[in-house]
């Protein structure tokens, strides 16, 4: 990059007829003898000379000029310089301080800028700064140990009140949640079991025995509706199942008192 930014400088003051080469203090110098275009009559040289060095790391092209080895104000400073061609032919190449500088910036693009400088310590700083590589910082990787925290817990009513035992949320959602017309019929149906228990006892005169095997079937259907049965059809199925049952009980019980 920057050897291509220092041949377009080079190319741009020989242009301008400079005479241009390396430097030990810059990148680049050029020079020129010239005539003091101002006077006609005047015919003592002007020695232009200018230093020039790229700063890669800033991408600025630092230019130092000098006339006569002085560093000055002579932005509209005048030269010119008498060149001989051949058949005894002259040409007078004309050169304006002020334009070196506007040519340079109008020949680089961005993002490199030109900057005229009164010290010549500003161009051999630049020209030494340009090896410049910045350093890549490694990337400091910051690992986090989040500790699994056990959360607190916290009793429920039923333990600070020393009561019956607690069931679980697991167990509570797992309970079905019935509506009113549900617990209705469910009611209903308890309440007809124990009409047909009773009445099957009253007609067919079953012994002691048979109202406790009666009972207990009861009770094995009671609670097989109460933990199992939801469906309205399974309770109605059931319902039938134990009314059967019983009466086959009672039933059996009969026959067993009229056996001699």
């Amino acid at each position: 990059m920057k050897d291509e930014v220092l041949g377009i400088i080079q190319e741009t003051l020989q242009e301008a007829g400079l005479v241009v080469k390396r430097a030990e203090n810059a990148d680049l110098q050029a020079d020129a003898e010239f005539l003091d275009a101002s006077v006609s009559s005047l015919k003592k040289p002007v020695v232009y000379h200018a230093l020039i060095s790229a700063d890669v790391r800033d991408q600025v092209i630092y230019l130092y000029e000098t006339l006569d080895g002085v560093n000055g104000e002579f932005a509209a400073k005048k030269l010119k310089r008498i060149v001989s061609k051949p058949f005894g032919k002259t040409e007078v190449v004309r050169l304006n301080v002020g334009s070196i500088v506007k040519s340079l910036r109008n020949a680089v693009s961005d993002p490199w800028k030109v900057r005229l400088v009164n010290s010549v310590q500003k161009v051999e700083f630049a020209k030494g700064g340009f090896d410049f590589t910045p350093v890549e910082e490694p990337a400091v990787v910051l690992e986090v140990v989040i500790e699994n925290i056990a959360e607190p817990e916290i009793p429920s009513f039923n333990a600070l009140s020393g009561s019956a035992k607690e069931t679980s949320v697991e167990e509570r959602l797992e309970e079905p949640i019935r509506s009113n017309t549900e617990k209705t019929e469910i009611n209903l149906f308890y309440l007809a079991w124990i009409v047909i228990f009773v009445i099957t006892g009253m007609v067919l005169n079953t012994s002691p025995l048979g109202y406790v095997i009666g009972f207990l079937v009861w009770v094995v259907f009671l609670y097989l509706n109460r933990k199992y049965i939801d469906n309205l059809g399974l309770r109605i199925g059931l319902w039938l199942a134990c009314g059967g049952l019983m009466l086959i009980i009672a039933y059996l019980t009969l026959m067993t008192q009229e056996t001699p």
